[in-house]
């Protein structure tokens, strides 16, 4: 990462700037807004779990790290307020879903995440979200923050949405195997397809043509994931932005039917979601590049909250589903306790 993109996000943390910051195979992406009042055609957008776009929030590149201001003031982060889920609260959340997906003829899957809280001291956050991106260069890095959604930052392997050249795509991701595990259980395979289908149907409703590759295994760090791409040829940028916003939440991280889903993850689980499940990316006047909340934590000067989730079925194996969340958790963890021991 450049000196001036280090210095840029070590300043802006400091002095509560709202900035964000990517990984590219390039290098990285940084940008910045100190005023409220300005608007433009680039800049990162921040949709919540349950926000659509029209209430998500914005950070327009006012600046770059070039010409970044200093300031004489401190200001102290957005405290993290999610706490962390016990191992059997979250068991006894998975059989009760479990339960009412047997019991429902409608829903399918819903996706149940659980928050990891975690005492820091003294992370270097330019040093984690540089070893992120090193370590998972097929994924998405990113940090950034604002006064109304925290710090955040992560690495996701899931594109809700990528328009370039007039070319839209999207991705169909779920199941989850360890790194070089030979098959895919059939509870993974059906999984996967809930997401497949949905995603199918609500392209074909909105009248768009488009193409869907064959199935393959994305690798996501230490995990695997079940994939398809789905690709739509679309001249008109404002179009597809509209469709990501109907595909938000993604079956991937609320789960099928949509509404049914997210309508039991928010009697069910007992944390705010806030920015985790939501979408997160660059644009511009011609293109987007925006990818799921997911991989990722929240933090302040003392703690992070580290959130991550399983797709439950009527398959589901609680302790199992568990596991999953403790295999997905490491691509953050293992690296932030190297940064935190140092």
């Amino acid at each position: 990462m450049q000196e001036s993109i280090k210095n840029a996000i070590h300043n802006s943390l400091k002095f509560g700037y709202s900035f964000y910051a990517y990984g590219t195979r390039d290098g990285f992406v940084f940008g910045a807004q100190i005023d409220d009042n300005v608007t433009g055609t680039t800049g990162f957008r921040i949709v919540p779990f349950t926000e659509t776009s029209a209430k998500g929030i914005t950070i327009f590149r006012q600046y770059d790290e070039t010409n970044l201001p200093t300031s004489s003031v401190d200001k102290k982060m957005k405290p993290v307020a999610a706490l962390s889920t016990p191992k059997s609260d979250y068991i006894d959340c998975l059989k009760g879903c479990i339960s009412t997906i047997k019991a429902s003829t409608t829903l399918r899957k819903v996706v149940i995440s659980r928050v990891i809280n975690k005492p820091i001291s003294d992370v270097d956050w330019v040093s984690f979200v540089e070893q992120l991106h090193n370590n998972n260069p097929d994924s998405f890095t990113f940090i950034y923050s604002t006064p109304r959604t925290g710090a955040w930052i992560g690495v996701s392997p899931e594109i809700i949405g990528d328009y370039h050249n007039g070319r839209f795509s999207t991705m169909a991701l779920a199941g989850t195997r360890l790194k070089g595990e030979s098959t895919w259980s059939a509870k993974d395979i059906e999984e996967q397809q809930f997401v497949t289908k949905y995603i199918a149907e609500r392209i074909k409703s909105i009248g768009f043509d488009f193409t869907v590759s064959d199935r393959f295994t994305l690798p996501a760090g230490n995990v695997e994931h079940i994939c398809n791409m789905f690709t739509i040829e679309e001249s008109d940028i404002r179009k597809m932005m509209d469709l990501v916003d109907i595909l938000h939440p993604t079956p991937a991280l609320a789960g099928t039917p949509k509404d049914r889903a997210v309508e039991y993850i928010l009697a069910n689980e007992r944390h705010n979601r806030d920015c985790y499940g939501g979408y997160i990316g660059p644009f511009d006047e011609r293109s987007f590049h925006f990818a799921v909340n997911l991989r990722s934590l929240c933090f302040d000067e003392h703690t992070v909250a580290v959130f991550v989730g399983s797709g439950i079925t009527d398959k589901s194996v609680p302790e199992s589903e568990y596991a999953e969340t403790q295999a997905k958790s490491e691509v953050i963890l293992n690296t932030l306790t190297k940064l935190n021991h140092k």
